[in-house]
């Protein structure tokens, strides 16, 4: 069957098919020949009970195919190569997605200073994640091989954000100081979440972002209209360099091979797979939707740092009700809280769903009690071992189900940044601190 995305339109002369960045115009003079194929296209007929009757229309059936406009014959088992050549045609379809957001648009048609650093920054923590999560994945994924494949990315791309996508400007503090864009911050937390827990989706959106190296030409025109725009001379000449690194490594390449060391893989965990990688492409472009909701002026007004000022108050604003006052002094707690709500869409959205759809409690309560267990492996102190214990014994006591929660995406990135929290027990509980005063 054709996918419901297909555009397909039957003008007085012709039928014009459209997906992605695909474009295929039919005479109607030759489609009316064949009524077969054309009951086929407007999904009369299903392809199974389909011959092409000559040459021109089993081409035209293949180029369909090969552009992903065609659904995917039921499967319960899918080979590394079978995965592989599916997913390269839904990754034109995210291309087309990517493309099209509206920030190209506002870049080259001229945006304020403080838009134009947004992006610029947002690209750099981008760049910034990449060594971090390649370092993630040559310690967590499952074959020897691949982790040492990993070790080898982690140890090309680390300087990158260093050497190509620095920006430097004098009006700015020091880059390395300002916060990342909820976004941006939730792609790199799924990112690393995925390279503990679902090595294919990592894989599939690595592929995703290596393999855009295809649109060199086209991101080499943009640059330099850019640069013309703004008066930038030749400022994104380290952007192509880094371009044509990933032409000398051949890192799309290298995550294409990746796939075939993914075999019987279940329909399940396909689909699974495929959705955890979705969210993560979702997040860049929420990325760029916040870019484009910065202060549209000349002054640079960015996210400051958090105070640092977070120390052994945190714990014993926990343990003892009489220091929260204190606590909520520290600049830091404004930080994390803005954070969590900040990877809303709404920021009224959170306490919305909790108050009305009982299933996200138990959803994030589960993940919690999981994660304050992790926790705990990170924990030196006797109370902050006792504390998180009561953590985890609340949270076991209120609930002992769950389901997967509306909203599904927002949901993970909250978990996400909670598991990354993890390794520093005392800004969990900060964490849990502001969930609990949200929640309960």
């Amino acid at each position: 069957m054709i996918k419901s995305s297909v555009k397909i339109t039957k003008n007085i002369d012709s039928t014009i098919i459209n997906y992605a960045f695909w474009e295929i115009e039919l005479p109607n003079s030759w489609l009316d020949k064949s009524e077969n194929f054309q009951n086929l296209l407007f999904s009369k007929l299903n392809f199974k009970n389909w011959e092409p009757i000559n040459e021109e229309e089993k081409s035209l059936y293949i180029l369909l195919q090969e552009q992903g406009c065609i659904e995917e014959a039921e499967k319960d088992f899918f080979s590394g190569k079978e995965i592989f050549n599916i997913f390269e045609r839904t990754v034109t379809a995210w291309y087309s997605t990517y493309y099209k957001h509206p920030i190209w648009d506002v870049l080259l048609n001229g945006c304020s200073k403080n838009t134009l650093i947004s992006w610029l920054i947002q690209n750099y923590h981008i760049s910034r994640s990449a060594g971090v999560t390649d370092a993630r994945c040559a310690e967590f994924f499952p074959k020897f091989e691949l982790r040492e494949l990993f070790k080898k990315n982690c140890i090309e791309e680390y300087w990158h954000c260093d050497s190509f996508y620095f920006v430097n400007d004098k009006i700015l503090k020091s880059i390395k100081e300002y916060i990342p864009l909820p976004g941006s911050l939730a792609f790199d937390q799924h990112m690393l979440y995925l390279a503990e827990k679902d090595p294919l989706a990592y894989i599939m959106v690595g592929y995703f972002q290596e393999s855009s190296v295809r649109f060199f030409n086209d991101c080499k025109e943009f640059y330099k209209n850019m640069e013309s725009k703004y008066n930038l001379h030749d400022y994104f000449k380290p952007w192509e360099k880094h371009l044509s690194f990933d032409f000398e490594y051949e890192h799309g390449d290298r995550y294409a091979e990746m796939f075939s060391s993914c075999n019987n893989i279940t329909k399940s965990n396909f689909i699974s797979s495929f959705e955890n990688a979705s969210i993560v492409v979702g997040y860049l472009f929420q990325a760029f939707d916040q870019v484009l909701l910065e202060p549209n002026t000349e002054k640079i007004l960015l996210r400051d740092p958090p105070s640092k000022n977070l120390n052994s108050i945190i714990l014993k604003s926990i343990i003892e009700p009489e220091y929260i006052n204190e606590l909520e002094k520290c600049s830091g707690i404004k930080y994390y809280d803005k954070i969590i709500k900040g990877f809303l869409e709404n920021k009224g959205l959170l306490l919305k769903i909790i108050k009305h759809n009982n299933n996200n409690i138990n959803y994030i309560s589960n993940e919690i009690s999981k994660i304050t267990i992790r926790s705990m492996g990170f924990s030196y102190e006797h109370d902050l071992i006792q504390t998180l214990g009561l953590f985890v014994q609340e949270y076991d006591q209120k609930n002992e189900s769950f389901e997967i929660p509306i909203n599904k995406s927002e949901w993970i990135s909250l978990r996400n940044f909670l598991f990354e929290s993890s390794i520093n027990p005392e800004q969990l509980l900060v964490l849990q601190y502001i969930l609990n005063e949200i929640i309960y």
